[in-house]
């Protein structure tokens, strides 16, 4: 049975919680513009700490050859070293290299002729508290520079065994540098104002070698305490010089309650399309053209990292990644062991995790060019079925109750609600706080079960340097404690504007917050007024896809996401594609994982039929499947 492994009554709350809506869901090809297929969206970390937690021989220094096997069996195309904050913070790559000091077992080295030995392209990260602008131009000439008198430390990398230059073109400034430098003694801090100003330095130093490098800028989380407290002002000091951003992507609950399932998914979204908005709304304002973002950290944090949920959340990521046109790599944490690895033991036989399993399949079933499907007919019933029974009017009803603004004191700005019900927001220079509230209102004894629509009007006086004003929707925890909350676009308006933004609260949020906040900085005014909060129902597809074709035509395929904890029937209308293969990564619940039993969860061959209407598939219950089509 499909909860074999399961308690009893946990399955039984998943059956009688979880059912879908019956008969088969469509998938169908929207559009013909396809987006080009980056590999290297399939990437994944290696830790410079020791022998990389068993991915290197001690004693030879030589990468283990079973694992070397995995990595060119996996699909990955990108590797990033030497990884996390501990490593990163640490970072000396002279002694990485073994020019100075006690060189790491996974050396530097070492990491890039696995990374040839594999055709991955390398990310570096370099350390952000510690080294020398002269440092890191050095790095620079030792990885890409010809070995002749003119380069003396490209002689030294010739020296080690390694003639021809590297060419890395990637690197990264630092590690989540926001929180400090981790659990490194002694302890230290790096203001966003000077880490902005060492970023600078760094990529003009390192570009003065070799003017082909691209230097990324650490970013925070999403939402405004993060982006108030780093993200702003490091932009504002680097403007629009920054090579590509990296903001790190972790899924932000952690649960398996029945109740709450499948709100990780919408969670997992809501998170993702914060992001996407921040770094979009950053390129906007600094006049940059063209965004590239890369992801050099991203995982489920759902309880394990091992097990199958973990692998689905996983999948998930990689969908939208494909999806979003700025993303041009993204990186798995991470590659062996340390509790996240996707690859667990010390010898051989390795233990192929879930989340391996997820990411070979999905990438043997990624082709040149990116397709947008459509699909239809499968929402699930989940822990939104009690918001379905609600009519038309008990949606539409606003339930902010009446009461007035809570203003808060803030250095420089009065805030006034006026006899009409507008609420006056007024900034009298330019250095009250960026990004921040400034009155908020309540909303008591939610029910987490529906989806919750703030809307308002809103316009702005004289706000020139920002990026307007808004609406907010949130937990009345605060964003520190749950990291949810919604809001809407900053307007710029003089005249009213009608303001909107959905929000899906967490499965266990009880009370929510309105809240009225600026965009960005600068004197001026804002006003609000006529501010709701109605229901909705949230749709939540129980199947999602990532599609592409080769680049000749003649091939398609798809990668289909099952979160329903029933089978659900897909039909593929692809006209002129018929299936020719499909295979179904699956197991016995959630909570599978392959610790115990290798082959707990498994990819295996998928059974298929072709119709006069398209290709019909049972996908399993908490699925991945792929599916390849050829012209008929």
């Amino acid at each position: 049975m499909f909860f074999d492994g399961c308690k009893k009554m946990t399955a039984l709350l998943l059956l009688s919680a979880f059912l879908p809506v019956f008969g088969d869901s469509q998938l169908r090809i929207t559009s013909e513009k396809p987006i080009p297929v980056r590999r290297e969206l399939l990437g994944v970390n290696q830790l410079g700490y020791g022998d990389g937690y068993g991915l290197v021989v001690p004693r030879t220094h030589k990468v283990v050859p079973e694992l070397v096997q995995l990595l060119k069996e996996s699909g990955f195309a990108s590797q990033r070293y030497p990884g996390g904050c501990g490593a990163t913070h640490t970072f000396n790559w002279k002694v990485a290299a073994g020019l100075e000091g006690r060189k790491p077992v996974l050396g530097l080295m070492e990491f890039l002729n696995l990374c040839e030995a594999t055709s991955m392209m390398p990310i570096l990260s370099i350390s952000g508290f510690r080294g020398s602008p002269e440092e890191a131009a050095e790095l620079v000439e030792f990885l890409n520079s010809p070995a002749d008198d003119a380069h003396p430390w490209a002689k030294r990398r010739a020296e080690l065994g390694h003639p021809a230059p590297y060419k890395v073109r990637y690197f990264e400034y630092g590690n989540e540098c926001y929180h400090g430098n981790f659990y490194v003694k002694p302890k230290q801090w790096i203001t966003p104002e000077k880490y902005g100003m060492d970023y600078l330095a760094f990529q003009k130093a390192m570009k003065a070698v070799d003017p082909e490098i691209k230097l990324g800028v650490v970013l925070n989380e999403p939402g405004e305490f993060n982006q108030r407290a780093w993200d702003l002002p490091v932009l504002k000091v680097i403007g629009k010089r920054f090579d590509f951003l990296t903001p790190h992507q972790y899924t932000p609950v952690r649960t398996y309650d029945p109740a709450g399932y499948h709100g990780v998914f919408l969670e997992q979204r809501n998170h993702f399309r914060q992001t996407i908005e921040s770094c979009r709304a950053y390129a906007a304002d600094a006049g940059v053209k063209e965004l590239k973002l890369a992801n050099t950290e991203f995982n489920s944090d759902v309880k394990s990292h091992r097990n199958l949920t973990s692998a689905l959340l996983n999948a998930e990521w990689l969908r939208m990644f494909c999806y979003t046109p700025e993303f041009f790599t993204a990186h798995y944490w991470q590659f062996v062991n340390e509790g996240w690895g996707m690859v667990g033991g010390r010898k051989a036989p390795y233990v192929k995790r879930p989340n391996y399993l997820a990411m070979q399949l999905f990438s043997r079933y990624l082709l040149d060019e990116l397709l947008t499907p459509e699909i239809t007919g499968d929402h699930l019933q989940n822990r939104y079925a009690e918001a379905r029974k609600l009519s038309k009017a008990e949606l539409e009803k606003n339930i902010l109750p009446a009461q007035a603004w809570k203003c808060f004191t803030v250095t420089n700005a009065k805030i006034t609600e006026l006899p009409d019900g507008v609420l006056e927001v007024e900034f009298m220079d330019d250095k009250t706080p960026d990004n921040f509230f400034h009155a908020e209102k309540s909303i008591p004894r939610i029910s987490p079960n529906c989806g919750y629509r703030i809307t308002g009007e809103v316009k702005a006086e004289g706000m020139v340097l920002s990026r307007g004003a808004a609406l907010e929707l949130c937990d009345a925890r605060g964003w520190e404690t749950t990291r949810s909350a919604a809001g809407t676009p900053g307007t710029l308006s003089a005249d009213w504007k009608t303001v909107s933004a959905d929000y899906i609260p967490r499965f266990d949020a009880e009370n929510l917050t309105v809240k009225a906040r600026r965009q960005g900085t600068g004197k001026g005014k804002m006003f609000f007024r006529n501010v709701k909060v109605t229901r909705f129902v949230p749709e939540l597809r129980a199947t999602d896809a990532t599609v592409s074709r080769s680049a000749d035509g003649k091939r398609l395929a798809a990668v289909v996401i099952n979160r329903s904890f029933a089978p659900e029937t897909m039909l593929l209308q692809i006209p002129g594609f018929q299936a020719v293969k499909a295979e179904k990564l699956t197991g016995p619940g959630p909570q599978a994982d392959n610790e115990s039993r290798p082959d707990t969860v498994k990819v295996v061959s998928a059974a298929f039929e072709n119709t006069p209407e398209g290709c019909r598939i049972t996908l399993p219950p908490l699925s991945l499947t792929g599916i390849a089509l050829e012209r008929k």
